[in-house]
């Protein structure tokens, strides 16, 4: 062998692993609730793949960066450990700076423009009595989630918080009166009557009369300003698929500017 084909054996093999690893993509992981949370998401663990609004978002979002995206899901209690206190996590969602905030004041956070609106309340039962805060006794939820605008009645014991582990065990139990309510998104309610209930769907209806709350999902980061950043212009400057994924879901398209 001479010495010029010795030369070029010798920068082939040299180049060889500096091109495979030139292409091997970012990956990012994504904590998630591991509930069932449709038309916003589905990460239960029942679910064969991580469905929903946010999760195209997310991957409509990531795929445009060249990325590899998985997800991690875990219980909610868990899922705010992991994140805080561990860097096993690229990203968490959904997050709120407004979640326990006493827990974050010494964390670098980086949060996301608003990924999700959410207007939560109580869904009751048309054959029960009369849809007013005198008549309500007892008030389900999904487990881990509390009912903020009641949590002064059930503190003071006047009334029962009962946590269940899926939707439409919940909207049974509403159905069956062994509950007076359940909180839920209104989105998240109208869904799953929609799918699941539609032979009693004149039974269910959403209470706007009484206390709602308004919350904002978030993607947040402690590692990933950048990527936090490169979202957000993303969340501006592609209007066209936020419109298209809320449509399908039957979503009201979040305005960005």
């Amino acid at each position: 062998m001479n010495f010029l084909s010795l030369s070029y054996l010798l920068l082939s093999l040299w180049a060889v692993p500096l091109f495979s690893y030139a292409q091997i993509p970012a990956q990012y992981k994504i904590g998630i609730e591991n509930i069932e949370y449709l038309p916003f998401f589905d990460a239960s663990p029942d679910a064969n793949h991580v469905t929903g609004y946010t999760v195209e978002l997310f991957a409509s979002f990531f795929q445009q960066q060249q990325a590899a995206l998985s997800y991690s899901r875990l219980p909610l209690k868990r899922l705010f450990k992991t994140f805080l206190y561990e860097d096993t996590l690229d990203f968490k969602f959904p997050d709120s700076p407004l979640w326990k905030p006493q827990l974050r004041l010494d964390k670098t956070i980086y949060y996301s423009l608003p990924i999700a609106n959410i207007t939560n309340g109580l869904v009751i039962n048309r054959n029960n009595a009369p849809a007013t805060i005198n008549h309500i006794n007892s008030i389900g939820t999904i487990r881990g989630i509390r009912p903020a605008p009641y949590l002064a009645y059930v503190e003071s014991g006047r009334i029962q918080h009962i946590e269940f582990s899926h939707i439409n065990d919940l909207l049974n139990a509403l159905l069956a009166k062994r509950i007076d309510a359940a909180y839920l998104s209104k989105n998240v309610a109208h869904h799953h009557i929609q799918q699941y209930f539609i032979e009693q769907k004149t039974q269910l209806s959403f209470a706007d009369n009484l206390p709602l709350e308004d919350e904002i999902f978030y993607l947040s980061s402690k590692q990933h300003p950048t990527i936090i950043k490169k979202l957000n212009h993303f969340l501006r400057h592609n209007p066209e698929i936020i419109k298209k994924l809320a449509d399908h879901y039957q979503l009201t398209p979040l305005r960005y500017q």
